[in-house]
């Protein structure tokens, strides 16, 4: 990065650097996460990229050895801040109803302050740049089962999503009875 950012866990963050020496050639490069010499090492390479680094900032150091296996002085570094997706909470309760009856329902994201929320009932977009928490209280008459999905995302773009299904219980069949033939 050509300076601080921010990036979500598992999502690649890509490093280039490069450095002069007046009386001769670089002949080695290191990227530390920590501190300048005595930091984690990411990389021995000029550029590299990691999807590995962990929930947190990180400064990541960079520096050149000359072919007189003298190392850099200065040590440029960059920020990376590491958040994670959303995790979603949905519920039902009761999850599963009679037929006609009712439920609460609601949904949380956790983790990381997302922006948005979409929420989709059986496939079908309802509610586009839903708040990142919500109670819908009491809802129904149910007859059939629903699916829904509500998918949250951070400033990022990473997602977090959960599916539940409401089971209905379908209506009772008929009652047969006979009477007697005469």
């Amino acid at each position: 990065p050509s300076g601080d950012i921010s990036s979500t866990q598992g999502a690649a963050v890509s490093f280039d650097g490069d450095g002069l020496d007046s009386d001769g050639t670089i002949s080695a490069y290191e990227w530390r996460d920590g501190s300048c010499a005595a930091g984690t090492l990411l990389s021995s390479a000029k550029s590299f990229s990691t999807s590995a680094l962990s929930v947190s900032a990180h400064t990541i150091y960079f520096r050149v050895r000359d072919n007189s296996s003298a190392w850099s002085t200065n040590c440029p570094s960059r920020v990376v801040t590491v958040v994670s997706a959303p995790t979603v909470t949905l519920t039902y309760s009761p999850s599963s109803i009679a037929y006609g009856g009712s439920t609460a329902i609601s949904y949380t994201s956790l983790n990381t302050a997302p922006d948005s929320c979409k929420v989709y009932v059986d496939g079908s977009l309802v509610w586009d740049n839903a708040p990142t928490s919500y109670n819908w209280g009491t809802v129904g008459p149910y007859y059939a089962n629903q699916t829904r999905t509500v998918t949250c995302y951070n400033a990022l773009g990473a997602s977090g999503s959960n599916t539940k299904t409401l089971t209905v219980a379908g209506p009772l069949p008929p009652t047969v009875t006979t009477s007697s033939a005469t």
